[in-house]
């Protein structure tokens, strides 16, 4: 089920024009140059995830952050991830200003309240979007449906068949990862050895871009972008 949920939402982010910046679990991170590409995102990868009897919710808050390499930081992006964390199933969640950048857009919003989120100054007042195009986004699936939608997923004949060999892959990779903490030592000592004490040369990249990671190696530079993050409910 994990698979096919994370291949609903790429497939979204690609449709709208997303970067895809990192993957926690069944959570997502994604940036736009827009912010109504962003909740058409959100809203159009919860509706089609239902089909897998679950409900993702998703959090949007547009403003500047800092990156640096592949890391990024800044108020911004901590502020997007509180906004995930005061929704509910199936709710896509922006902050105000997010809202007033996509107003004539058809996107409506409903009042989600005020909140303080944790470490984050002030008090924020949120909005739920309601309607896309004039179409109502609907309540979060009863367990019920939820239940009857996930027994009819059925797994691929190929993973069917070979479950068994892919969990002993899976059982070497992991010992691969936990014996791998000790390697570098061994090559360190290795190759201090085989080439008589020339070091690998290392350098550092430092970028600075629209929300998150990725982006051109170079100065320094800020902008300002629509961040997203949802997460399965």
């Amino acid at each position: 089920m994990l698979g096919r949920h994370h291949a609903i939402v790429r497939r979204e982010l690609k449709r709208h024009g997303g970067r895809e910046i990192d993957t926690a679990g069944d959570g997502f991170f994604a940036t736009f140059d827009a912010p109504a590409d962003g909740i058409r995102c959100a809203c159009a990868a919860s509706d089609a995830v239902r089909e897998l009897g679950i409900d993702i919710r998703a959090g949007l808050h547009f403003g500047e952050c800092e990156a640096i390499g592949k890391k990024v930081g800044g108020i911004a992006v901590h502020t997007g991830a509180r906004v995930l964390s005061a929704s509910g199933p199936h709710d896509v969640v922006a902050t105000a200003m997010a809202k007033d950048l996509v107003a004539g857009s058809g996107i409506e919003f409903e009042d989600a309240g005020v909140h303080e989120l944790k470490g984050i100054p002030g008090e924020w007042r949120l909005f739920r979007v309601s309607s896309i195009d004039g179409g109502s986004r609907g309540v979060a699936l009863d367990e019920e449906t939820k239940r009857e939608r996930q027994a009819a997923i059925q797994p691929t004949p190929l993973l069917a068949k070979r479950r068994g060999v892919l969990a002993a892959v899976g059982a070497v990779v992991l010992a691969a990862i936990v014996g791998s903490a000790f390697l570098p030592v061994a090559r360190r000592k290795r190759r201090s050895r085989s080439e008589h004490g020339r070091g690998d040369p290392c350098g550092r990249d430092r970028v600075h871009g629209c929300h998150l990671r990725g982006g051109v190696a170079g100065r320094r530079r800020r902008r300002r972008g629509i961040g997203l993050g949802h997460q399965r409910w």
